[in-house]
Protein backbone atom coordinates (compact mmCIF):
# COMPACT_ATOMS: atom_id res chain seq x y z
CA UNK A 1 0.00 0.00 0.00
CA UNK A 2 1.13 3.22 -1.23
CA UNK A 3 1.81 6.50 0.99
CA UNK A 4 -1.72 8.32 1.80
CA UNK A 5 -1.92 12.02 1.07
CA UNK A 6 -4.65 14.36 2.48
CA UNK A 7 -5.35 17.66 1.26
CA UNK A 8 -4.28 20.53 3.90
CA UNK A 9 -6.82 22.85 2.49
CA UNK A 10 -9.92 20.36 1.82
CA UNK A 11 -9.48 17.87 3.42
CA UNK A 12 -10.14 15.59 0.78
CA UNK A 13 -7.71 11.86 1.08
CA UNK A 14 -5.82 10.64 -1.85
CA UNK A 15 -6.30 13.59 -4.21
CA UNK A 16 -6.07 12.87 -8.14
CA UNK A 17 -2.95 15.45 -8.20
CA UNK A 18 -1.21 16.53 -5.14
CA UNK A 19 1.00 19.16 -4.54
CA UNK A 20 3.69 20.14 -1.76
CA UNK A 21 2.35 23.38 -0.13
CA UNK A 22 4.46 26.52 -0.65
CA UNK A 23 6.96 26.45 1.86
CA UNK A 24 6.35 23.00 3.60
CA UNK A 25 8.03 19.45 2.59
CA UNK A 26 5.12 17.44 4.84
CA UNK A 27 1.52 19.78 4.02
CA UNK A 28 0.31 18.98 0.42
CA UNK A 29 -2.72 20.70 -1.58
CA UNK A 30 -4.81 19.18 -3.77
CA UNK A 31 -5.49 20.21 -7.68
CA UNK A 32 -8.82 21.79 -6.88
CA UNK A 33 -6.54 24.39 -4.23
CA UNK A 34 -3.61 24.73 -5.50
CA UNK A 35 -4.51 28.19 -6.57
CA UNK A 36 -5.83 29.05 -2.48
CA UNK A 37 -2.45 27.72 -1.50
CA UNK A 38 -0.91 30.06 -3.41
CA UNK A 39 0.99 33.06 -2.21
CA UNK A 40 -0.47 36.43 -3.49
CA UNK A 41 1.14 38.53 -5.36
CA UNK A 42 1.78 42.25 -5.01
CA UNK A 43 0.75 44.49 -8.26
CA UNK A 44 2.23 47.14 -9.38
CA UNK A 45 0.34 50.20 -9.24
CA UNK A 46 -0.19 50.00 -13.42
CA UNK A 47 -1.54 46.61 -12.70
CA UNK A 48 -3.74 47.79 -10.09
CA UNK A 49 -4.96 50.78 -12.42
CA UNK A 50 -5.44 47.89 -15.13
CA UNK A 51 -7.16 45.96 -12.36
CA UNK A 52 -9.40 48.90 -11.48
CA UNK A 53 -10.16 49.75 -15.51
CA UNK A 54 -11.17 46.33 -16.27
CA UNK A 55 -13.69 46.12 -12.72
CA UNK A 56 -14.85 49.41 -14.08
CA UNK A 57 -15.74 48.09 -17.63
CA UNK A 58 -17.54 45.01 -16.35
CA UNK A 59 -19.92 46.74 -14.16
CA UNK A 60 -20.75 48.97 -16.41
CA UNK A 61 -21.41 46.15 -18.83
CA UNK A 62 -22.99 44.39 -16.57
CA UNK A 63 -25.35 47.58 -15.41
CA UNK A 64 -26.15 47.39 -19.63
CA UNK A 65 -27.48 44.13 -19.69
CA UNK A 66 -29.76 44.34 -16.41
CA UNK A 67 -33.30 43.78 -18.24
CA UNK A 68 -34.84 46.69 -18.92
CA UNK A 69 -38.72 45.33 -18.19
CA UNK A 70 -39.76 47.55 -15.87
CA UNK A 71 -43.89 47.54 -14.17
CA UNK A 72 -45.72 50.39 -15.86
CA UNK A 73 -48.31 52.29 -13.90
CA UNK A 74 -51.39 51.38 -14.72
CA UNK A 75 -53.95 53.57 -16.46
CA UNK A 76 -56.37 55.83 -13.72
CA UNK A 77 -59.42 52.92 -15.50
CA UNK A 78 -56.56 49.95 -15.29
CA UNK A 79 -56.10 51.20 -11.27
CA UNK A 80 -59.66 51.31 -10.67
CA UNK A 81 -60.21 48.06 -12.27
CA UNK A 82 -57.45 46.55 -10.33
CA UNK A 83 -59.62 47.74 -6.84
CA UNK A 84 -62.41 46.45 -8.51
CA UNK A 85 -61.02 42.98 -8.11
CA UNK A 86 -59.62 43.38 -5.05
CA UNK A 87 -62.84 44.34 -3.10
CA UNK A 88 -64.33 41.43 -5.32
CA UNK A 89 -61.96 39.05 -3.07
CA UNK A 90 -63.61 37.13 -0.35
CA UNK A 91 -61.02 34.65 1.11
CA UNK A 92 -61.22 32.48 3.77
CA UNK A 93 -58.50 33.73 6.51
CA UNK A 94 -57.84 29.81 7.52
CA UNK A 95 -58.48 28.51 3.60
CA UNK A 96 -56.27 31.09 1.83
CA UNK A 97 -54.49 32.81 4.21
CA UNK A 98 -51.79 34.85 1.67
CA UNK A 99 -54.76 35.77 0.09
CA UNK A 100 -56.71 36.86 2.74
CA UNK A 101 -53.39 39.14 4.22
CA UNK A 102 -52.95 40.25 0.36
CA UNK A 103 -56.27 42.21 0.42
CA UNK A 104 -56.81 42.66 3.72
CA UNK A 105 -53.63 44.40 5.27
CA UNK A 106 -52.15 45.26 1.87
CA UNK A 107 -54.87 45.92 -0.61
CA UNK A 108 -53.33 44.13 -3.31
CA UNK A 109 -54.96 41.56 -6.42
CA UNK A 110 -53.00 38.11 -5.70
CA UNK A 111 -51.64 37.12 -9.23
CA UNK A 112 -49.53 34.00 -8.98
CA UNK A 113 -47.93 31.80 -6.66
CA UNK A 114 -45.69 28.95 -6.51
CA UNK A 115 -44.43 26.30 -3.36
CA UNK A 116 -42.43 28.93 -1.98
CA UNK A 117 -43.84 32.75 -2.88
CA UNK A 118 -47.15 34.45 -3.57
CA UNK A 119 -46.92 37.49 -5.79
CA UNK A 120 -49.88 40.33 -5.54
CA UNK A 121 -50.12 43.85 -7.50
CA UNK A 122 -51.54 46.95 -5.77
CA UNK A 123 -53.47 49.61 -8.04
CA UNK A 124 -50.68 51.54 -8.17
CA UNK A 125 -48.64 48.77 -10.14
CA UNK A 126 -46.25 47.72 -7.29
CA UNK A 127 -45.74 44.25 -7.51
CA UNK A 128 -45.79 42.79 -4.39
CA UNK A 129 -43.80 39.51 -2.96
CA UNK A 130 -44.13 36.91 -0.17
CA UNK A 131 -42.18 34.14 1.18
CA UNK A 132 -44.80 31.90 2.55
CA UNK A 133 -42.02 30.23 4.62
CA UNK A 134 -41.42 33.29 5.91
CA UNK A 135 -43.31 35.71 8.94
CA UNK A 136 -42.38 38.80 7.61
CA UNK A 137 -44.27 41.34 5.68
CA UNK A 138 -44.18 40.91 1.88
CA UNK A 139 -41.62 43.02 0.08
CA UNK A 140 -41.64 45.11 -3.38
CA UNK A 141 -40.63 42.56 -6.04
CA UNK A 142 -37.76 43.94 -8.19
CA UNK A 143 -36.42 41.54 -9.96
CA UNK A 144 -38.02 42.56 -13.80
CA UNK A 145 -37.99 38.93 -15.16
CA UNK A 146 -39.55 37.79 -12.52
CA UNK A 147 -42.38 40.98 -12.34
CA UNK A 148 -42.81 39.97 -16.26
CA UNK A 149 -43.45 36.19 -15.18
CA UNK A 150 -45.84 37.23 -12.58
CA UNK A 151 -48.01 39.64 -14.94
CA UNK A 152 -48.35 37.34 -17.51
CA UNK A 153 -49.48 34.63 -15.37
CA UNK A 154 -52.00 37.35 -13.86
CA UNK A 155 -53.23 38.11 -17.29
CA UNK A 156 -53.96 35.00 -18.32
CA UNK A 157 -56.81 35.47 -15.17
CA UNK A 158 -57.31 39.04 -15.72
CA UNK A 159 -57.23 39.80 -19.16
CA UNK A 160 -57.23 43.28 -18.15
CA UNK A 161 -53.61 43.19 -17.06
CA UNK A 162 -52.04 42.99 -20.43
CA UNK A 163 -52.02 46.29 -20.29
CA UNK A 164 -48.94 46.47 -18.27
CA UNK A 165 -47.14 44.10 -20.56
Amino acid sequence: MGVKYHCAYCGQDDPFQIFALPGSATEFVCDICIDSARPARAETPAQQEVTSNNQAAANKQAEAEKPSFVTPKPSATLSARIQELIDGLDPDPVKSSATFAFKNYHNALPLHYHALYFWAIKPDGTMLCKDLDSSSSPEVETNPAQIREVLENGAAHHPELRELL
